[in-house]
């Protein structure tokens, strides 16, 4: 799974109008114990963080669980959206990259600037690869005292992310979706108390957000038994939403970009499948076109 991701990650380094497109700013891989990887996108004044938390492979299909981070920035607009502890944090272990010092990381808490997880699922032989998003409308911390302590936009940050990626994971292996599924539910927010402790109650000001794609070069065939897609689609309950899509092209179409008024489909997704950008490594002159 880490070798998957890497790739993805590898195949903007070499072609900058592919970078271009996506906005990509800056891309660093993490050699740690555990995976991880720092984005910068144009426009996002902070870092984005992408952390693998187990990896496995089972019954010919390997799969790994992400967590998604965004680290906020001085200058950006959402740096009074963190709780005091994230921003105490990133004042003393951040270097000047904006992100945790190597020598730092393993002493910052996990749950920290955490704003998504992200599922990835694929069969060996990488003939059709699922993603799915999990997140919150708005990560809510509420103090002891009733006060708003932490109030970021996951969902908004995680699919800013996850959309690039796509981008990448479309471009390299020239397939495009062929099934998505989206759900919407009742969310939750943390209650922190004086001791310390905290709890995730309902919160009606939140919603929970789980987008499913499957990627494979035939739409219209699900490259996958209905069981492997039930393992990652968002679920169905009495309480939420839920939109299930197919594809039966390999071409964008606006109409089917939104889920319950929410943008969640990416024309990225199926243009970058049709190009065939060439590294202006490869080239004498040092352009894409030779």
């Amino acid at each position: 799974m880490r070798n998957l991701v890497d790739g993805l990650w590898l195949s903007a380094t070499w072609v900058e109008r592919l970078r271009s497109e996506l906005g990509l700013a800056g891309l660093h891989q993490v050699w740690s114990e555990r995976p991880a990887w720092y984005v910068w996108l144009a426009g996002e004044a902070g870092a984005f963080g992408l952390e693998l938390l187990q990896a496995e492979q089972d019954r010919g299909l390997a799969r790994g669980l992400f967590m998604v981070k965004y680290y906020p920035s001085p200058a950006g607009g959402l740096w009074e959206s963190f709780s005091l502890e994230e921003r105490d944090l990133a004042g003393v272990s951040f270097d000047q990259s904006g992100t945790p010092a190597f020598e730092a990381r393993e002493h910052i808490p996990p749950h920290l600037f955490q704003v998504g997880a992200l599922e990835i699922i694929t069969n060996l032989d990488r003939e059709w690869c699922g993603f799915s998003l999990c997140a919150l409308s708005q990560c809510r911390w509420v103090g002891p005292d009733g006060g708003l302590a932490r109030n970021v936009p996951g969902w908004r940050l995680s699919h800013t992310l996850l959309t690039k990626m796509l981008g990448l994971h479309a471009y390299t292996s020239k397939h495009t979706p062929v099934l998505a599924g989206f759900s919407q539910e009742p969310g939750l927010e943390v209650r922190l108390d004086e001791a310390g402790r905290d709890e995730s109650v309902l919160c009606p000001q939140t919603k929970a957000y789980q987008l499913s794609l499957i990627f494979g070069s035939e739409p219209g065939r699900p490259p996958l038994s209905q069981e492997a897609w039930q393992e990652i689609s968002p679920p169905t309950t009495r309480q939420g939403q839920s939109w299930e899509q197919g594809f039966s092209c390999r071409h964008y179409h606006p109409w089917e970009a939104s889920a319950e008024g929410l943008p969640v489909l990416s024309p990225l997704w199926w243009s970058l499948a049709e190009v065939g950008y060439t590294s202006e490594l490869a080239s004498s002159c040092g352009c894409e076109h030779c």
